[in-house]
């Protein structure tokens, strides 16, 4: 069964959001609303009267990241727990993370991370990840941004003992574009975070074929990491892979590096061609001084015979 553990409704209606769980063949998700279980009520209520696997769960935002808190039980608790961060009334919705951490203690459920290495979002864990207590899983494939950084969040998960998860990153435009797969026997709150938290559950990702993502991007063939920041690179690489796609001339990335690798030397092949050559040369420069000595002597010789005589 393929859901998606993290889908953040925003703007869409029930009505818009089932639209696109159907177009992008989506059998579940979580409903996970920021900073709000209650808002999240008309939407389970719609997906599980059109016949959806539907989960429920809040997206909370800290200051270094998000996280995706999906209860083990789905009660007046938690639906009646006031999500929302003691400083919203000062203009910052951001939780203080040892606060929610405190707050979450009170619940059981899966705590699960955003893709730590996306930067794509306004803010990402980063390497701080790595000093995160309480997690169960994290989102390792959301379908766009730097391919590189998928793999950083396979390692993280790896290190640190998490489940991989694939998901749309929260953003209902990007439905389809990565997603979990469960059993089909998961269909229950309680199911679902024994799955999460054990591990039986598979990242998978799609792209689409007019824009695929380019797997093999480094960042030292992207001219160093000192030479713009990583926002502007991926703003650029995306302008123009979508400029390529429309036919238009693409300033392409110069190479400064020397020819033949990182010390600036010749290529084994360049250097087998250039010794092929050489040799050829002066292997005929020999036979060529050879025959011409060679000749020299011998018309020497028999003119002093003849003189002899």
């Amino acid at each position: 069964m393929l859901i998606d553990p993290h889908v953040n409704p925003r703007e869409c209606s029930p009505a818009e959001l089932i639209d696109r769980l159907i177009e992008a063949s989506i059998d579940g998700a979580v409903i996970a609303c920021t900073h709000s279980a209650k808002d999240s009520v008309p939407y389970v209520k719609a997906l599980l009267d059109d016949e959806f696997v539907c989960f429920v769960g809040v997206e909370l935002k800290t200051t270094y990241g998000d996280l995706v808190f999906i209860p083990q039980d789905a009660n007046d608790q938690f639906f009646n727990q006031n999500w929302a961060p003691d400083t919203a009334d000062q203009g910052e919705e951001v939780w203080d993370l040892d606060h929610l951490l405190e707050q979450l203690d009170e619940h059981e459920g899966v705590l699960c991370l955003t893709h730590p290495y996306n930067r794509l979002q306004q803010s990402s864990w980063g390497d701080r990840a790595y000093t995160l207590k309480g997690i169960s899983a994290t989102a390792t494939r959301i379908g766009r941004g730097l391919a590189h950084r998928d793999f950083l969040s396979d390692q993280l998960s790896q290190i640190k003992g998490w489940s991989r998860l694939g998901t749309s990153g929260g953003d209902c435009q990007f439905l389809g574009s990565a997603m979990t797969v469960v059993a089909e026997d998961v269909e229950t709150q309680e199911a679902l975070c024994q799955a999460l938290s054990m591990g039986v559950c598979w990242p998978i990702e799609f792209e689409d074929p007019m824009f695929p993502r380019a797997r093999y991007q480094g960042v030292v063939e992207d001219e160093g990491p000192r030479r713009q920041s990583l926002d502007a690179r991926e703003r650029r690489e995306a302008l123009n892979e979508v400029a390529r796609s429309r036919g238009y001339q693409v300033e392409e990335r110069v190479d400064h590096r020397k020819p033949g690798g990182r010390w600036g030397q010749r290529g084994s092949s360049q250097d087998q061609r250039s010794r092929d050559r050489g040799d050829h040369r002066d292997g005929n420069r020999g036979q060529g001084r050879g025959q011409s000595r060679g000749q020299g002597r011998g018309q020497n010789r028999s003119s002093n015979r003849q003189s002899s005589r």
